[in-house]
């Protein structure tokens, strides 16, 4: 066979010097790239290096730099009152649905929504033009039955009469007497009045409406006092005691406090949440709360003797969480602190802190331990 001849198309080889012209210029980039590789890697390697081995920057002052300013705070012992947050709901002291005890149509409506209404207060009337005939005809029969029991007794001594015979003359008065009882009861039950003093909701009939017996007729609630129930989990039932402070706020009234006290607890916890229901009562002279309403309930501890610091002092790192103390050499030294219970802008030191230590309030964003400050 004859041998293979080789490739000469010029475009071939035209392409082939091009390669070897991109190749020549891109050798320079390619190098300084490996260079700027190799740079990285030292520079990841000492990073590390300061990790695991910060410098020491202990009782030296920085020269030619301005010492951080920042603001501290001389600690003492505070009588603080701690407080426990849950969310509850405000319900009415007393709330019923009134309703009919009995069907009729609605003859007379004595309220009107939203109105304040005392006990006993008429509210509803019904129609009651049969019930009080039927009174009236109860009630002269046993008129009539009382007259006859009455003449006959005066005879009973003459033996013109038998004992039996005013026995038996007795017994129609007495049960006249449970037929009037009877239909002055029914009566009744056409004028619904207010079992307790509150104020009515919207009204649920109009007049001349037909109203079956137990068909609500209008919410009532009481309103002062109020109930505010709340849960509190297991483990912090040892923390609730009868006759505790207690402070509401709720989202109609965000800028007002509402004060009052633990009336009672649950004798038994939930088998679901474990947890124990709590029920405070406070006073709602205004009508302020209503029934329904969802409540940021604060249940003040006893006060206690603790140290105190505002929340900013209180730094984060992945070990934890610390404050900077400034020593009498205005150097600030990073200290973790164990934290307790937190009421607004305010957090309990449990541990790691002593009275007389001043701590960094504001500017610790610029510190790191040994640090010299300036104290503003």
């Amino acid at each position: 066979m004859p041998p293979q001849q080789r490739n000469t198309d010029p475009n071939e080889n035209k392409k082939i010097n091009i390669k070897k012209k991109i190749k020549q210029l891109t050798q320079p980039i390619r190098f300084l790239l490996f260079l700027i590789g190799v740079l990285m890697f030292f520079y990841l390697i000492y990073i590390v290096y300061l990790f695991i081995f910060p410098p020491k920057t202990s009782d030296k002052k920085f020269t030619g730099l301005a010492a951080p300013v920042v603001s501290v705070m001389k600690l003492q012992l505070r009588d603080w009152s701690p407080a426990l947050q849950v969310t509850g709901n405000i319900t009415a002291a007393k709330s019923v649905q009134v309703s009919s005890e009995t069907a009729g149509m609605v003859d007379v409506i004595h309220f009107d929504s939203g109105q304040w209404v005392s006990q006993a207060q008429p509210l509803v009337a019904l129609e009651d033009k049969e019930v009080k005939a039927a009174l009236q005809k109860v009630e002269a029969k046993w008129q009539g039955d009382l007259k006859y029991y009455k003449r006959i007794k005066t005879l009973l001594n003459s033996h013109v009469i038998s004992v039996a015979d005013v026995d038996n003359a007795l017994t129609k008065v007495k049960e006249d007497e449970a037929d009037v009882a009877a239909q002055k009861a029914l009566l009744a039950q056409h004028h619904i009045v207010a079992p307790f003093s509150g104020v009515v909701g919207i009204r649920q009939v109009e007049k001349g409406q037909y109203v079956n017996a137990g068909q609500p007729l209008v919410n009532l609630e009481q309103l002062d006092p109020v109930y505010v129930d709340f849960n509190v989990p297991e483990r912090l039932i040892k923390q609730i005691v009868v006759g505790a402070t207690v402070h509401v706020k709720v989202i109609a009234y965000p800028d007002k406090l509402f004060t009052g006290a633990i009336a009672a607890t649950s004798n038994a916890l939930n088998v679901e949440t474990r947890s124990m229901t709590v029920r405070a009562t406070m006073a709602n002279p205004k009508k302020e709360l209503l029934s329904g309403m969802s409540a940021q309930v604060m249940v003040i501890q006893p006060s206690r003797n603790n140290i105190v610091v505002p929340q900013s002092a209180l730094a984060y790192d992945p070990g934890g969480v610390g404050v900077f103390v400034v020593d009498e050499k205005n150097i600030a030294r990073w200290r973790y602190v164990t934290v307790g219970p937190r009421y607004g802008e305010d957090a309990v030191i449990l541990a790691a802190l002593k009275p007389g230590e001043k701590v960094v309030i504001a500017g610790q964003q610029k510190l790191q331990d040994g640090i010299e400050v300036a104290v503003r």
